[in-house]
């Protein structure tokens, strides 16, 4: 009994913190100034999902998965990053308490940024995904089969690109991005420079 209160206080600190992280960064989008000239920095806010709250169930319990620490850690990065709150590989990945730290590093100075130019600590080119996924996942191999599959299914993926694990495994990818870093070197890319 008392771990279910337990757990049932934790999930309401979760959504607390990530209501809180939320209003802080309309908060500050808010007093960003004018960045008129340069539209690089804006932040796009998907206005299509809105933000759920898990509600108590009718035995008192809140709804959704339980809130581990990396979760709650997570709302940090949430603030900007609102899409990954129930993207599966994210998702997936708090619920076993391995939070975005894990593999971005802790990320203060872009966390703290306003202008969103500084890139996060880690950040991973195509060619680094499997490799980066195998220091945990150290059997996962992507068999012949699986890559042809990808390549029937994705016709948009350049044949000159690697299939990796997030091919299959969550949509780990922003859609659309303001801001944008070459991943090895994390330098800013210009807005009117092409990338693949």
């Amino acid at each position: 009994m008392k771990a279910a209160r337990i757990e049932t206080m934790n999930r309401y600190i979760f959504i607390l913190m990530a209501l809180v992280a939320a209003i802080g960064g309309v908060a500050l989008i808010g007093c960003g100034g004018d960045n008129s000239e340069d539209d690089t920095a804006a932040l796009v806010v998907d206005t299509d999902s809105p933000l759920l709250l898990a509600e108590p169930s009718e035995n008192g319990e809140a709804s959704g998965p339980p809130a581990t620490k990396a979760a709650v850690e997570n709302a940090a990065c949430f603030v900007c990053h609102a899409n990954y709150v129930e993207e599966k590989l994210a998702a997936g990945h708090a619920a076993i308490n391995v939070g975005c730290t894990k593999c971005h590093g802790q990320s203060h100075p872009h966390r703290n940024d306003e202008n969103h130019t500084t890139p996060p600590d880690r950040m991973f080119a195509i060619e680094a995904v499997v490799p980066l996924c195998q220091e945990c996942h150290k059997s996962a191999k992507i068999d012949p089969q699986e890559i042809e599959t990808v390549r029937r299914e994705q016709p948009g993926k350049p044949a000159s690109e690697p299939v990796v694990c997030t091919d299959c495994h969550g949509k780990h990818r922003l859609p659309n991005r303001a801001v944008r870093w070459d991943k090895t070197t994390g330098k800013l890319i210009p807005a009117d420079k092409k990338i693949d």
